[in-house]
C-alpha cells in the first residue's frame, strides 16, 4: 500500500491515509500488532464509555485505525 522509503517520509504519497478497522478489543488487536513486527502509533483513546480507538503501524508500514465501534455508531455519538 506503501512504497519504499524512509519511515517517516510520506508526504506527498498518493492514496489512502489509513485504513480502519473494527475490533471489539483494540487493546488486544494492537499488541498484537506490535508482537508481530507492527507497532502502535498512539495511545488507546476512550470516545465514549465502551468504544475506544488507537492508530498502529503493520509491519508493512501501514497506518490502521483500530476502533471498537462501527462507523456509523462513531458518527452517531453512540
Amino acid at each position: 500500500m506503501v512504497p519504499a522509503g524512509p519511515a517517516d517520509d510520506r508526504a506527498g504519497w498518493p492514496g489512502p491515509f489509513h485504513v480502519c478497522l473494527t475490533w471489539p478489543d483494540v487493546t488486544w488487536l494492537a499488541n498484537h500488532i506490535t508482537a508481530n513486527g507492527g507497532r502502535q502509533r498512539s495511545k488507546v483513546w476512550t470516545l465514549f464509555p465502551g468504544r475506544d480507538v488507537v492508530y498502529c503501524e503493520d509491519p508493512f508500514r501501514n497506518i490502521l485505525e483500530i476502533s471498537s465501534a462501527t462507523f456509523d455508531q462513531t458518527w452517531a455519538n453512540r
